[in-house]
């Protein structure tokens, strides 16, 4: 009985398709007809935009393409040049001299984790250095003992100084450069006749404690003393104080066997290569 229901039934709905076939014939053809145009409509509008929205799209990528990073961007993105005084060549004995300049690194977040440089006298290089400034640090870079002389018997006329290979490093975060510290204290300077020598001449001495009142203890702290008379160098030299505690503090001293003004302007001034992680205890 349900087997002739169900045939009886798509009998019924087989018969009621054939009966309409020309209504859907019809309402197909709306329906493709509605949408063509739809399709007609959509493709106009795209056009219409295309046409309107055109000059501006092509301004925009034109003007990417000659300046997609501004130069005001790139100009602040970049590090600004290391600033370089006059070199001073301070004679230490005949034909022999102490060179030295003074650097200073404007920039805020950018250092120089390692570069080198090199003294020209006269057009002749002298040996490589190398050496590191952290942001916003002035320092003196020097040469000692640089023996040197003219084949007219003249003083040295020009002294360069040329840095290169220079590798600068971003730092974001200043937290362990806003810890350094040092302290310079008890410095003696003081200068002698020298009598027990073939040339008998003047030496100078100083003596000093530097204490380090940082955080950190470091295996190795550079020590450069600058001496500074008339507003000019009138002496330099340089130590390392291995393993230095924090807050420990170590006396340091050094003799120059020239004369030098007992009331100079002494500089200690205590550096740490923050960027070489070793070099933290």
């Amino acid at each position: 009985m349900a087997s002739l229901n169900l045939k009886d039934l798509y009998l019924r709905i087989i018969y009621w398709f054939v009966s309409n076939k020309k209504e859907f014939k019809k309402w197909w053809i709306i329906a493709i007809t509605v949408v063509d145009l739809l399709v007609l409509i959509y493709v106009a509008f795209s056009i219409f935009l295309y046409s309107l929205e055109s000059p501006k799209y092509n301004k925009i990528i034109a003007s990417l393409s000659h300046n997609f990073i501004s130069t005001q961007f790139k100009t602040e993105s970049q590090p600004k040049e290391i600033i370089k005084e006059e070199a001073v060549a301070i004679p230490i004995a005949q034909d022999e001299y102490d060179l030295v300049v003074k650097i200073k690194n404007s920039n805020e977040d950018w250092g120089l984790k390692n570069f080198k440089y090199r003294f020209v006298l006269d057009e002749v290089e002298q040996a490589e250095n190398t050496s590191f400034i952290l942001p916003d640090q002035e320092k003196y870079l020097f040469q000692q003992g640089v023996s040197y002389s003219r084949s007219d018997k003249k003083s040295i006329q020009k002294i360069v100084l040329k840095l290169y290979d220079l590798e600068w490093q971003r730092i974001s975060d200043k937290t362990v450069i806003n810890n350094l510290s040092f302290e310079a204290s008890d410095i003696k300077l003081t200068s002698s006749v020298l009598t027990n020598t073939n040339q008998p001449g003047s030496a100078s001495h100083m003596t000093a404690k530097v204490r380090n009142k940082s955080i950190y203890g470091f295996w190795e702290v550079g020590v450069p003393v600058t001496l500074i008379f008339n507003n000019k160098v009138v002496g330099i030299n340089y130590t390392v104080l291995r393993q230095l505690e924090s807050f420990e503090e170590r006396p340091i001293d050094f003799s120059w066997f020239y004369g030098i003004p007992e009331n100079s302007e002494v500089l200690i001034q205590p550096e740490v290569n923050i960027f070489d992680s070793q070099n933290f205890m």
